[in-house]
This record gives C-alpha cells, structure tokens and sequence, in this order.
C-alpha cells in the first residue's frame, strides 16, 4: 500500500509517500471507528510527520507563547523536563479525559489555557508515566497534536485530513484519528491537555 501524505509548509502545499512499512497503517482498531495505528520506533517519521499546516487557533496558540517551555508551574498537573535535568518544560494533566472528537478536544483545553500535547510530547510523558504519576497512557488512544494533516488513501479513493491519536498498547503507538473524510466519518479519542 502506498501512503501519501499531503500537508501546509509555508502556505505551500507539498505531498508526500512512503512505501516504508514503518509509516504505513497497518491495522484496524475497531471496525468503523475511523482509527487506524501503527507501531513505529521511527523517530525521524513521528517529527518529519508534523506539519505548521496550523489555523488561526494555532496561529493565537503560538503568539500566546503555548509552545514555549518554560519553568515547572504545574500545580497538580505533571512537569515533563525537555531533557533530563532541565529546568523547563511543559505540564501535562495527569488524568485523562473522556473521549471527544478532536475539535471539542481542542476547543476545551484551549478554555482552560492550555492545548493538546504534540506527538513527541505525549511520547516523553508516556515514558516517565509513573514516575510523574499519569494514568492510563497506554490503555486507550488519546489524540496528540495541534496540527491537522491530510492524505489521499488510494484504497478507497478518498481524501482524509486525521489527527495523531497515540497510547492503547505502548508509548510508540502511533495511528490516524478522523477529523473528516469524504463520507463525513469523524472520530473520537479521549485527551489530557498541556500548558
């Protein structure tokens, strides 16, 4: 199967394939749910995946410094270090929440002043889980990441704008969530925010 990816890059649209079977998804997760995943150890695919294909609410999310790290303030929230022995990085909540499309996922944690964890994010949490005392990381899929992409399944001749979903079996457990599709199939995934 031949995996094509189509994304945003400084308002060019660039597109991308893989005939890689690290990158390409390999199994359903449960019938007509919309969630395909992967197991990938590829560093370079999860980071040369993203895209700054972003919106007007990452657009406010980047000027607001969501991005930024910065020094623990985490309150009952986890503080991820970006490196071992840092003194910056982000908070993420240690609970996880119900699941939700991506955009009332999005929209609710952006209410609070927080965001939804990048991929990599999501994946230096999962693997410091219980020493920072996050529940659940591994035993559902949860969505990771502010930055919809698109790619065009020639299977089903259609084109599909997903979101990461990470977690349910391993912190490098990486698959496709439905934000839409051609015959209007969204999906859902629980969350946790980020500040």
């Amino acid at each position: 199967m031949l995996l094509m990816l189509v994304f945003l890059l400084n308002g060019k649209m660039l597109l991308a394939q893989s005939t890689n079977e690290n990158t390409e998804p390999d199994s359903l997760i449960s019938e007509g749910s919309g969630l395909k995943a992967m197991e990938t150890d590829n560093e370079s695919y999860i980071s040369g995946a993203i895209s700054k294909g972003g919106s007007v609410l990452t657009v406010y999310m980047e000027n607001k410094g969501m991005f930024t790290p910065h020094e623990n303030n985490c309150g009952n929230d986890a503080f991820v270090p970006i490196f071992n022995g840092a003194n910056i990085g982000f908070c993420i909540e240690k609970n996880e929440r119900e699941a939700r499309t991506w955009s009332v996922a999005e929209q609710t944690c952006l209410s609070s002043g927080k965001r939804l964890p990048e991929v990599n994010e999501w994946q230096a949490a999962c693997k410091i889980a219980s020493s920072l005392g996050l529940l659940k990381m591994t035993e559902t899929l949860e969505w990771g990441s502010n930055f919809p992409r698109s790619y065009y399944d020639d299977d089903d001749s259609k084109i599909i704008v997903y979101i990461p979903i990470l977690g349910s079996g391993g912190c490098n457990k990486i698959g496709m969530g439905n934000l839409a599709t051609s015959d209007n199939v969204q999906s859902v995934a629980n969350y946790r925010c980020v500040h």
